[in-house]
């Protein structure tokens, strides 16, 4: 190794006493033009990165102030600066940029409207601001009244749309019968601008448009950041890339690292093709890579590679082990939920040493913390916020619950009313509603009384029956009765058919005996874990796998890595399986894979009996190879017919061309000047490539 780098580099190494590997010196001395580091999981990239950034400034003589460090979050950020200051000291750590895209914007904003515009920028609305605008805005298109969940969930689909930068076609496909998306993000939008406010995702769409219509300040800040540094490159967004590349400019000095395998955030609009198109969109780019694990077992190692490969829309990696092959990767069998989590007790009531139990959306956590806070087991929770309380479903059942117990709340009454097979317009339930606000009575009673047809007065009574012998059910029977006799059941086959709160609800049930002590439960446990502090000291440690993503720990245990779960829509991928279909189950193997590749010593995984798990099957088939040769199937059958283009191709507009990363799509223009083919993708996507770097590469097929 000593041969093949610099002696300045071998100085510079020594003198900070850096234990790096070939892989990582060599992404460390690597610095002018594009360059595109992935790095697998455990590979010590922010090591990597923070010697990079030292070199430059100390070998190379780079002004510190040129160099911008981008990150994902401002913990990362606060975390690489303090690394950095820590290795190489306050001198360059003061006058190094370390920021998220957001806060890049908010400058870039404020530096449009301090020399150009002159006019006061926009707020960014408070998130109590966003949800009183969107909550107006949902009752007043959905006439019905959201939960937090609800918001959330709507919330989280506006920032998708502003971070995928899709057109007003793409949108409209986000409608529905039920539910008018387009409507609502337009007037959602047209209420922050009259409130001169605008949101969180906002600030990279000014300022996106702010540098793309005033040169002059574009040039200032690529004179000002001559390097760009990225870091989590497979997180970021369509819309931020844009910025990046823009900002990067004809120099193209600009070290993105990430892992497309990673890539677990396209709820937040990650956009991982950018790794995979970088050498495009960076003519002339070199891709290396970190593929040594320093953190996992050897066996953990070989699981996530086995499971990994069954991916098709990835670079082809090595993922190497440096620690020896000491534990066997372990299943679990367990025949239902029930018992996964008493198994879960039993290693709880046990635990010394650092233990994460890992799973996909928090509402896992539920029934094992109920379990944990009844026994007085410490824990230490990663998560504050548990969707699972104001979900529709749970407010649903509490909503039903509540007015048995209170037959004079008809609040509760109209939130669940119209979901309980009566069949009566809800303008009906409405009127009954305000009478029993008026007189004091059941607004099932005066419901009763209405003008109804005989079919529904037949449902009102049997609905009115069913609650007066609710009151004297227990907990679990009551649950039963509004699942299986009350409608309630068939409302949730229609609308949300691979929902599984009820089971989880159920478990809870279970364990109150009374429907009073079911609801105080549910409220205790709802506070509870928003307001807990976790126990810093215990070994027990519970966690969504994105939220353990960067961490690592002793031992693990995944839960509910089954079907409908993880993966959330399993599919047999074949050649007409939808793109989007593929696109989901993919990121669903991502998360799985994430979620192994947290485990250092130990990883055990439980195998529900009473429901199958086709990521379990992959991973734990008897043939190694297996994933591997399903990811060259797949890619093969991609590439029936195609074969790679000659050097001295020329396009032609109407021409059908493959790409690697985009799919099927037709030549719209060719510029013989630029030498760049315009193409029109499927997807809808228009993509302006360099025809030397897409042949040369054989990014781009043709069909024969």
């Amino acid at each position: 190794m000593q041969g093949n780098f610099s002696q300045p580099f071998l100085k510079f190494k020594d003198k900070y006493q850096l234990q790096l590997n070939a892989q990582q010196s060599e992404a460390v001395c690597t610095v002018d033009g594009p360059v595109l580091l992935l790095a697998v999981p455990g590979s010590g990239k922010t090591t990597t990165l923070v010697s990079r950034l030292g070199f430059m400034i100390e070998v190379l003589s780079i002004a510190p102030e040129s160099i911008l460090t981008v990150t994902y979050t401002k913990a990362a950020a606060a975390d690489m600066k303090l690394r950095f200051r820590r290795l190489f000291g306050e001198q360059y750590a003061e006058r190094l940029p370390f920021h998220t895209i957001n806060s890049l914007c908010y400058h870039i904003i404020q530096d449009y409207t301090n020399t150009i515009s002159g006019n006061q920028p926009f707020d960014v609305a408070s998130e109590d601001v966003r949800s009183q605008i969107l909550r107006e805005l949902y009752i007043g298109e959905i006439k019905d009244f959201p939960t937090a969940a609800d918001l959330d969930d709507l919330k989280t689909q506006i920032a998708y749309v502003k971070n995928m930068m899709l057109t007003e076609q793409e949108i409209k496909k986000l409608d529905s019968p039920a539910f008018p998306f387009t409507k609502l993000y337009a007037r959602y939008n047209d209420a922050l601008r009259r409130r001169q406010l605008m949101d969180y995702d906002d600030q990279m769409i000014y300022a996106l448009k702010f540098l793309r219509a005033y040169p002059a300040l574009l040039q200032r800040y690529r004179s000002r950041f001559r390097y760009l540094c990225v870091d989590e490159a497979q997180d970021t967004s369509k819309i931020q890339h844009e910025l990046l590349r823009l900002l990067a400019g004809d120099r193209h000095n600009i070290f993105m690292v990430g892992d497309e395998d990673q890539s677990i955030y396209g709820f937040r609009a990650a956009y991982p093709e950018a790794l995979m198109q970088f050498e495009t969109d960076h003519p002339g780019a070199k891709v290396l890579f970190l593929e040594q694990n320093f953190r996992s077992d050897e066996n953990i190692v070989r699981l996530a590679d086995k499971v990994i490969r069954h991916n098709s829309d990835r670079r082809e990696k090595q993922l190497l082990a440096t620690h020896p092959a000491k534990n066997e990767v372990r299943k679990i069998p367990v025949p239902n939920l029930k018992a996964q989590y008493a198994y879960l007790m039993k290693i709880a009531a046990d635990c010394k040493s650092q233990t994460a139990v890992l799973y996909r959306d928090n509402e896992s956590a539920v029934p094992l913390i109920d379990q944990l806070e009844r026994a007085g087991i410490p824990y230490a929770s990663k998560e504050k916020e548990y969707k699972f309380f104001s979900h529709r479903i749970v407010r649903d059942i509490r909503d039903i619950l509540t007015f048995c117990l209170s037959p004079e709340d008809a609040d509760a009454f109209e939130r669940v009313a119209i979901r309980l097979g009566l069949y009566v317009k809800k303008e009906m339930i409405h009127a009954a509603v305000i009478q029993a606000k008026r007189s004091g009575e059941n607004a099932l009673d005066l419901l009763s009384d209405a003008e109804l047809n005989g079919y529904q007065l037949r449902n009102v009574r049997s609905l009115r029956t069913h609650f007066q012998k609710m009151q004297h059910d227990s907990a679990s029977y009551a649950l039963n009765r509004i699942l299986s006799y009350m409608g309630y059941g068939e409302y949730l086959e229609k609308n949300y058919p691979k929902e599984r709160k009820t089971e989880l609800l159920q478990l809870l049930a279970d364990r109150t005996r009374t429907i009073p002590g079911f609801l105080q439960r549910l409220e205790e446990l709802d506070q509870l874990v928003q307001e807990k502090k976790s126990d810093r000291e215990s070994q027990l440690i519970l966690s969504t796998i994105h939220s353990a993503k960067g961490l690592e720990y002793d031992t693990v245990y995944l839960l509910d890595i089954i079907d409908g779960v993880l993966p959330e829509e399993p599919a047999q991928v074949t050649r007409n399986t939808d793109p989007e279909i593929i696109r989901t189950l993919e990121e669903d193997r991502r998360l799985f894979y994430v979620g192994i590749t947290r485990a250092k010593r130990r990883l055990y995984i439980f195998e529900r009996q009473d429901q199958s798990s086709m990521f379990l099957r992959e991973a734990f088939a008897a043939d190694e190879t297996t994933g591997s040769e399903i990811m060259k199937k797949v890619t093969t059958e991609k590439q029936t017919g195609l074969e790679p283009l000659s050097q001295n191709w020329r396009p032609i507009p109407g021409e059908t061309i493959y790409h690697h990363s985009f799919g099927k799509g037709k030549v719209q223009s060719y510029s013989r000047a630029e030498d760049t083919v315009t193409v029109q993708f499927i997807s809808g996507q228009i993509k302006k490539l360099d025809r030397k770097t897409v042949v040369a590469r054989e990014l781009l097929l043709k069909y024969v």
